[in-house]
């Protein structure tokens, strides 16, 4: 599904040229992540399990034989702005270029956590999860990006985040950076009698354009408004 995306977007360029840049993210995780994907799941219902006081975890397939090329999401956010800043009509594999057996994985939560589990282990009905390639992130080390958090340290961001979370503690998941500059800047817009258009979208629209190096730039309502404008600027209509 993934590499068929990757077709059409190119497939649009050569029939429309359109400007793209395509991430293609490997395994990621940390703080604030999907407690319920098919990859970071196991990281979460493991800290979890200890976190709750057990010590038998539940392993799909043979730990020695799964591997996982785990890339923190610090490290992922960094990898975007590399690409999207830098290049044009590119592919870049956001990867540690390091794979991570089960057992290795393991090893090192039980380290974080200062625990000893016991591995209750199941056969794998997912064939295509026995075994997980590295990627080759040359593309992106060219622009300067390389991977900062290593497993350990990233397991220990996500180790602390977890236990805040579940202790309800006042670390939510997504929480607005607002400052006193922001909030005069929003009650200035509502005085002025411009709420979805005017000089503060039109400044706005102006010095983005500048920051991406483009000719122009329109600020819309929501990613879809975003699709539909650019579908409607190469010319599909149907």
């Amino acid at each position: 599904g993934k590499y068929y995306t990757e077709c059409l977007i190119k497939s649009f360029d050569k029939m429309y040229g359109l400007d793209y840049t395509i991430n293609r993210f490997f395994n990621v995780y940390g703080v604030n992540m999907d407690c319920s994907g098919v990859y970071t799941e196991v990281i979460f219902n493991w800290l979890n399990s200890i976190k709750n006081g057990e010590n038998v975890i539940t392993v799909h397939g043979d730990p020695d034989n799964k591997t996982l090329d785990l890339v923190y999401v610090s490290d992922v956010v960094e990898a975007i702005i590399a690409s999207t800043f830098n290049s044009n009509k590119n592919v870049f594999n956001v990867s540690t270029q390091s794979g991570v057996t089960l057992s290795q994985l393991i090893e090192t939560i039980e380290n974080v956590t200062n625990s000893s589990l016991v591995k209750n282990i199941v056969p794998e009905t997912r064939k295509d999860l026995e075994l997980k390639r590295v990627g080759d992130t040359t593309k992106l080390t060219q622009l300067g990006w390389k991977c900062k958090v290593d497993l350990e340290a990233g397991i220990t961001k996500t180790w602390n985040w977890l236990n805040a979370w579940l202790n309800n503690l006042k670390y939510p998941i997504i929480k607005p950076i607002i400052d006193d500059k922001e909030i005069k800047s929003v009650i200035s817009v509502l005085k002025s009698g411009w709420i979805t258009q005017g000089p503060k979208v039109e400044e706005f629209e102006s010095r983005f354009a500048n920051l991406v190096g483009s000719k122009y730039a329109v600020a819309v309502s929501s990613c879809t408004a975003a699709l539909h404008l650019s579908l409607k600027a190469i010319g599909v209509t149907k």
